[in-house]
């Protein structure tokens, strides 16, 4: 069964850049364009790995990472934004237990290489 990825950026032309990085590569995945739509979508589907963007049209992408309490996020993540300072990273990475942060641009190939990695 493949591993199956929740991908939430409001931006359609990031939406089909993801779309071609992903497609051919043995994951299912699901393309949301806002906070509530990924809520909604999380709410009725189990997901392997989240992969959102910082700043949305209706919030924040960090409403999306849900804390556990004792192994870090629900559903691993990977944050990809524009919005912070590259000495932002680290401080972002820990204080919502990401796996990743992709500052963009990014590459394609660091992107799914890390995806790999982490559903591996």
């Amino acid at each position: 069964m493949p591993k199956k990825l929740l991908i939430v950026d409001d931006e359609e032309t990031m939406r089909r850049l993801y779309d071609r990085i992903f497609s051919g590569e043995g994951y299912s995945f699901t393309l949301a364009g806002s906070v509530a739509e990924a809520k909604r979508l999380m709410a009725a589907n189990r997901y392997d790995l989240l992969i959102t963007d910082l700043i949305l049209e209706d919030g924040a992408g960090t409403e999306l990472i849900e804390p556990g309490e004792e192994n870090g996020c629900r559903i691993p993540s990977i944050l990809i934004t524009g919005g912070i300072e590259p000495w932002e990273v680290p401080l972002f990475t820990e204080k919502y237990k990401l796996k990743e942060c992709f500052r963009k641009p990014f590459s394609a190939d660091s992107l799914l290489t890390a995806v790999k990695e982490l559903l591996a």
